[in-house]
C-alpha cells in the first residue's frame, strides 16, 4: 500500500489534463482532499508515476501524444503499478469511448466539466476501497500475532530466492527454528503467555536477520523461518550462533522446560551452493530437465524449455527438507542446538548451550573442524564448501 493510505495522510493524486485551465479548476477542487501533483501530458506523467506513484491517477482520455488510454494500457501491464486506479475524465459520453476506456483498464469515468461534489465522492470510494484491498493483501502476506511474513509468503520468498541464486552463482541459507517444549510451555502457562513467547521470538528472529534481503517468516505453529539470500554456509553458522545467544539474552523464563529454566530454540541449517547444487548428497540435488545445461538454466530461464518451475519447486524443497532434517536432529540430541547438513549428508552439530549457562553467559560455538563463524559483515563471502 502507498506510504499515504497507511500513514493516514492525504492521498496523493495525480492529474492529467492537456487543458491549463481544467488542470488548475481541478487542483482547486482536489486541494484539502488530496496530495495533488499535476501533468500535462501522458509523457510528461509517466516519470511523476515512477518516481513518487500516486495512490490515484486522474486522466483525460483524449490527448495527444501517448493519450490517456495508451498511459493507461501501459500501467495496466506493469507488475508495479497495474493496481492504481485510473479515474478517466471525458466530454464524450457515447458508448465507444467508455468501452475503451474500460477495456484499458479505467475503474470509472467522470464527465467533463466534472461536478466537485460527484468527483469528490467517486474518487473517495476508490480511496476506501483500496484501502481495503491493501489491507486484505497485507492480512494474507503478514502473520496477524507477531508481525512475521507467514508461510505462504515464505513458499513465495524461497521460490524466488533459489532462482535469483542459480541465476547470479550466489549461495542462500536457511535457517530453521523451533521454541523447545512449546507445547509444555503453553500448558503451564497458558495461552496468552504462549502467544508473547512467540512475539518475543519473533522480535529476536528480525533482529537477527540484519540484512536488507533477510527474510523472518513464521513457518507454522511455534517454528521460525529466517531466509538468508547472499549468506554461504559460514555465515549462516553465525546467524545461528547469534539467535541462540540472542535468545537466551532475552532471558524467558520456561518453568516446563527440560532443557533449563529458561526458553531455548532448536536449530536447523542448509546452504544451496550457485547452479542449484544445495549441501546434499548425490542424488538428492534438485533435477534439471532433461538434456538442459545448468549454466544456461541459470542464466536464461527460456533454456530450461519452460520447464524450470519445477526445477525451482525441487530446489526449494531440497533446502527445507535439508533444513528440516537438521532441526530433528538438534531436537533428538538435546535441544537448544544447532546443527546444519553437512557434505555428507548427514546432520553435524555446530554448537550447544549448556543447560545451566546464565542469561549473561555467551558460550562458544562447540569445539569443531569448521573455521570460526565470521562477522556479520563477511556473511557475503564465497560459499563454505562444507556446507
Amino acid at each position: 500500500m502507498p506510504d499515504t493510505l497507511m500513514s493516514g495522510s492525504l492521498p496523493r493524486i495525480l492529474v492529467v489534463d492537456d487543458d491549463a485551465v481544467m488542470l488548475r479548476t481541478l487542483a482547486g477542487v482536489l486541494a484539502g482532499h488530496y496530495d495533488v501533483a499535476l501533468a500535462r501530458s501522458a509523457e510528461q506523467a509517466l516519470p511523476l508515476i515512477a518516481g513518487h506513484p500516486p495512490d490515484l491517477l486522474l486522466l483525460d482520455l483524449q490527448m495527444p501524444g501517448l493519450g490517456g488510454v495508451g498511459l493507461c494500457r501501459l500501467l495496466k501491464s506493469d507488475p508495479v503499478l497495474h493496481d492504481l486506479p485510473v479515474v478517466f475524465l471525458t466530454a464524450h459520453a457515447d458508448e465507444a469511448t467508455e468501452l475503451a476506456g474500460l477495456q484499458a483498464g479505467a475503474a470509472d469515468f467522470i464527465a467533463k466539466p466534472p461536478s466537485a461534489p460527484v468527483m469528490l465522492a467517486r474518487l473517495g470510494n476508490l480511496v476506501r476501497l483500496r484501502r481495503l484491498s491493501e489491507r486484505l493483501q497485507a492480512e494474507a502476506r503478514f502473520d496477524g500475532l507477531t508481525g512475521l511474513r507467514n508461510r505462504a509468503q515464505f513458499d513465495r520468498l524461497l521460490r524466488t530466492e533459489w532462482l535469483r541464486a542459480q541465476r547470479e552463482g550466489r549461495p542462500l541459507s536457511l535457517l530453521l527454528a523451533d521454541i523447545d517444549h512449546f507445547k509444555a510451555y503453553n500448558d503451564h502457562c497458558g495461552h496468552p503467555a504462549g502467544d508473547h513467547a512467540l512475539r518475543e521470538v519473533a522480535q529476536v528472529l528480525r533482529r537477527a536477520g540484519r540484512r536488507p534481503a533477510d527474510q523472518a517468516c513464521r513457518y507454522g505453529g511455534e517454528e521460525f523461518a529466517l531466509l538468508l539470500p547472499l549468506t554461504d554456509a559460514a555465515g549462516a553458522r553465525h546467524v545461528g550462533h547469534a539467535l541462540l545467544q540472542a535468545l537466551r539474552q532475552r532471558a524467558l523464563a520456561h518453568p516446563a522446560s527440560s532443557v533449563g529454566p529458561w526458553m531455548t530454540l532448536s536449530i536447523g541449517l542448509a546452504t544451496v551452493q550457485p547452479l542449484g547444487l544445495p549441501a546434499l548428497p548425490a542424488g538428492s540435488a534438485p533435477e534439471l530437465p532433461v538434456g538442459a545445461d545448468p549454466a544456461a538454466v541459470a542464466a536464461d530461464p527460456a533454456a530450461s524449455g519452460g520447464l524450470l518451475p519445477d526445477a525451482v519447486e525441487r530446489g526449494a524443497l531440497a533446502l527445507v527438507e535439508a533444513a528440516d532434517r537438521a532441526l530433528y536432529a538438534a531436537k533428538q540430541a538435546g535441544r537448544a542446538q544447532v546443527w546444519r547438513v553437512g557434505l555428507d549428508g548427514q546432520p553435524e552439530r555446530i554448537e550447544a548451550l549448556p543447560p545451566s549457562a546464565a542469561p549473561s553467559a555467551a558460550p562458544a560455538p562447540a569445539a569443531s573442524a569448521n573455521p570460526a563463524p565470521p562477522a556479520p559483515s563477511d556473511r557475503a563471502g564465497v560459499a563454505d564448501a562444507a556446507a
